[in-house]
This record gives structure tokens, C-alpha cells and sequence, in this order.
């Protein structure tokens, strides 16, 4: 039920390693950049938001987390159900 702003600022603190659920999928965070966080996850017959309609891709694939689409078409970052801390937080560090 969190807003998008949220999400993202919660996507944002994750660091490599972190997991991030959506229904029926998990993807581990790799790295952030300009763009925010970068997944890794399989995919089969999955879709990238700027990419032509007949361009699928299958297999294990390494994408800016917001460039990524949901079953329902939509950016997966409405989709995610749970943030999992894999690794330790340092002294101090909240996500």
C-alpha cells in the first residue's frame, strides 16, 4: 500500500545482495546508478519497458529495476511485495 515515492526510496537504500519480491518472483540487487537500483533475474518470455512488443527475452537478465514491467504491463516497482537485508546493516545504516 506504500505511494511510489516510497518505494523508490526504499528500493534506494537496498544494497547489492538485498532481494526484492514481487508475486510469483524474486530478484537480487546487483548495483545502483543515475537510473536507481540494478536487478538480477530470470526471466522467460519476460518483457523490458522500452523494448518492441515482439523482443522477449529468456534466460537470466541484468536491467535497471525500473525498466522493468510487471504481469500486468506495469512498472514491477508497484508490483514489489517485500524488501529482504540479506547481508548486515554496518553500525548505523537503516534502510
Amino acid at each position: 500500500d506504500w505511494p511510489r515515492d516510497r518505494r523508490l526510496a526504499a528500493l534506494a537504500a537496498l544494497r547489492p545482495g538485498d532481494l526484492v519480491y514481487v508475486p510469483r518472483h524474486v530478484m537480487m540487487i546487483v548495483g545502483h546508478d543515475d537510473a536507481g537500483p540494478w536487478v538480477i533475474h530470470d526471466t522467460h518470455a519476460g518483457r523490458l519497458a522500452d523494448a518492441p512488443p515482439d523482443r522477449a527475452v529468456s534466460g537470466v537478465v541484468v536491467a535497471p529495476l525500473v525498466r522493468i514491467l510487471a504481469d500486468g504491463g506495469g512498472p514491477i516497482v508497484d508490483a514489489v511485495t517485500v524488501l529482504v537485508r540479506v547481508l548486515p546493516s554496518p553500525a548505523g545504516d537503516r534502510p
